[in-house]
């Protein structure tokens, strides 16, 4: 722990290098693998020892600002070693970083090199590999106390592959063992500077310059702060029929939302944030005098107590930020978000931050600033959430888009559409004010904003006054059978899942919904789906998002049929698959799904859905599919 906070003051004082590279991150002994974190830095790449010995571990860090700058591509199957890349406004950059344990004539992580480089790297315009390597050749690296069979390895790799090293002096006890190697000649500058442990730290400067990074800055409401009275009162004041035309959707929900904005901008604070988190809060100016005092120290009589007197105020200055904090946290509630971030934070765990870094094309190029990223993000969610023609199975439409195939898919098939013997739904199908209030109790204030800004905190804390409102609202969308337009724009956040981060399939599409139109739609979802769920017009075999029905009752149903099966003497097969779980279905399966009742759900009730990819600071439109109304 205070190894960790010593680093992020000697990172201060070096004014914090755009990327720094770790090794040994796993201390031996350990039962629980702590997460590092240094303050201003992004974690980039984690890899620990493969033999899971319990000792090192490599870790990768850009700071904060530059972490779309670099991208791990991938690690090594043998090696404790990862590949990145670094873009630069000179072209991409392949970057390595490696720890060898000393073991002598160990050769295969060595010889492993070049087809790493060819398939991680293989597409850039230079490439660095930095890291403790722990090996010895004497006519090629002036500090060595020998020539070893794994130096003249990695001697002959550099050699055919053009790489140079670029440290130069002892990295441990007269040796030269941390390098950095590179094929970029000149341009790649190294030296040591004093280190924490039993190593000297390796400073490295790229002449190559990085993107300009732009910093964003987004508006906070305080709602902590908030006149929730004065606000019930305006809007209980509030003609709203003066705003919601009878008729015409489009104009009313945009009409109730910017009222609504305008009167949460009158009643409740606001202030401009900017996201720069901060670790070790409690590393104060005594803690970085401290350890420059050590620092300067060093190979000096007075190292030791230096280090002595450097420890322990690091530990007496982390205690005391303890006790302010468990001091805090007595008057948190124990489920609040606030509560667990300050815990994790006392726990060492640091906060991460979900970062989209450049991501390549399909045709081998990088997508690196906001607007790029956000329009591959858009084609390929896009091609994810396309059905073939119900009646096509020649995949033209899918050449036509870009698309090759190896092979064709196979047809689509359908299940028949049995609807049960129920009476007909008659009468007059009215709205009622219960369902909308009824909605409005049931949102979630931790859930996030859409597009509109307008807080599910806000809408609850002020349903009962809201209530007329969206029931107006939602009158207006039922009885014109139309979706208003803005509500059919939806942020869509790519949320990694595994493996490379450069490939955008390995991203998932989370939907962040405008808030009131949530409320309208079960709103109005009340007066049509319990008739649907009694004359099954979702399937009998439809068990999620169905009253009475779970993923439980479905996989009860699944073991009874398998156990049938194998009691009859058959065998079973189990394929398991990562399935998308879009809403999408045909229009014309949908709507015939609703005969036996008045025809009220039309075909403009199955809209297209129009997703507005959040990249950065940057959206781009996409046609999603068809969503129903449930």
């Amino acid at each position: 722990m205070t190894h960790e906070a010593e680093l992020n003051a000697v990172l201060e004082t070096l004014e914090y290098p755009t990327i720094v590279a770790l090794n040994e991150t796993l201390l031996p002994g350990k039962k629980v693998v702590k997460e590092i974190s240094l303050s201003g830095y992004v974690l980039i790449s984690r890899r620990d020892r493969p033999d899971n010995s319990g000792w090192g571990g490599i870790a990768l860090f850009a700071k904060q600002g530059y972490e779309n700058c670099i991208v791990h591509v991938g690690d090594s199957n043998i090696a404790e070693r990862s590949w990145h890349i670094l873009h630069t406004d000179r072209g991409p950059i392949g970057f390595g970083l490696w720890y060898r344990p000393p073991r002598p004539g160990e050769v295969a992580t060595i010889q492993a090199l070049d087809g790493e480089l060819r398939q991680y790297c293989g597409d850039c315009a230079g490439h660095v590999v930095v890291g403790d390597c722990n090996v010895h050749e004497a006519s090629w690296l002036q500090f060595s106390s020998g020539t070893s069979v794994e130096g003249r390895e990695l001697h002959d790799f550099c050699a055919e592959r053009g790489f140079d090293e670029h440290v130069g002096e002892p990295t441990r006890e007269g040796n030269l063992l941390d390098l950095v190697l590179s094929d970029l000649g000149p341009l790649v500058k190294a030296k040591t500077v004093p280190g924490i442990a039993d190593h000297k730290g390796i400073l490295g400067t790229l002449s190559f310059p990085l993107p300009e990074i732009v910093t964003v800055q987004r508006e906070v409401f305080m709602y902590s702060k908030a006149n929730w009275g004065g606000l019930q009162r305006a809007i209980d004041a509030t003609d709203w029929r003066r705003y919601i035309l009878s008729g015409d959707a489009d104009s009313s929900a945009a009409n109730f939302e910017r009222e609504l904005t305008r009167l949460i901008h009158k009643f409740v604070p606001s202030r401009i944030f900017s996201d720069e988190k901060r670790d070790h809060a409690w590393l104060d100016e005594r803690c970085k005098e401290l350890v420059a005092a050590k620092r300067a120290a060093f190979g000096t009589d007075e190292y030791v107590l230096r280090r002595d007197e450097c420890t322990r105020g690091l530990l007496d200055a982390y205690n005391a930020y303890v006790v302010k904090i468990r001091a805090k946290l007595r008057q948190l509630k124990p489920s609040s978000r606030e509560w667990w971030r300050i815990s994790k934070s006392l726990m060492s765990l640091g906060s991460s931050r979900e970062v989209i870094p450049p991501i390549r094309r399909p045709n081998g190029t990088w997508a690196k600033s906001s607007t790029e990223k956000g329009q591959l993000f858009a084609e390929t969610f896009a091609t994810k959430s396309r059905l073939d023609d119900e009646n096509d199975n020649d995949n033209d439409h899918d050449h036509d888009h870009g698309h090759d195939h190896d092979h064709d898919h196979d047809p689509n098939e359908f299940t028949d559409i049995n609807l049960e013997p129920v009476a007909a739904q008659t009468g007059h199908i009215r709205i009622r004010r219960r369902h909308v209030r009824r909605a409005l109790k049931c949102l979630d204030e931790a859930s996030s904003t859409g597009p509109d800004a307008i807080s599910s905190r806000v809408l609850r804390r002020c349903r009962r006054s809201l209530e007329l409102p969206v029931y107006l609202l939602s009158k207006v969308v039922f009885e014109s059978a139309r979706w208003p337009e803005a509500w059919r724009l939806h942020w869509v956040h790519p949320l990694y899942k595994k493996k490379s981060r450069a490939d955008p399939s390995n991203y998932r599409g989370i939907h962040l919904t405008t808030q009131i139109s949530k409320v309208v739609e079960r709103t109005i979802g009340a007066t049509f789906l319990p008739y649907c769920n009694v004359s099954g017009s979702f399937g009998r075999n439809q068990y999620a998002y169905s009253r009475q029905r779970s993923h439980k009752d479905a996989l009860a149903v699944n073991v009874c049929n398998w156990l049938a099966i194998l009691e009859s003497g058959s065998l079973v097969g189990l394929y398991c698959s990562d399935v998308s779980g879009h809403s999408i279905a045909w229009s014309g399966r949908a709507l015939s799904r609703s005969f036996g009742h008045p025809v009220f759900i039309r075909e403009s009730w199955l809209f297209w859905k129009v997703g507005l990819k959040i990249v950065d600071v940057w959206f781009w439109s996409v046609v999603r599919g068809l969503r129903r109304l449930s």
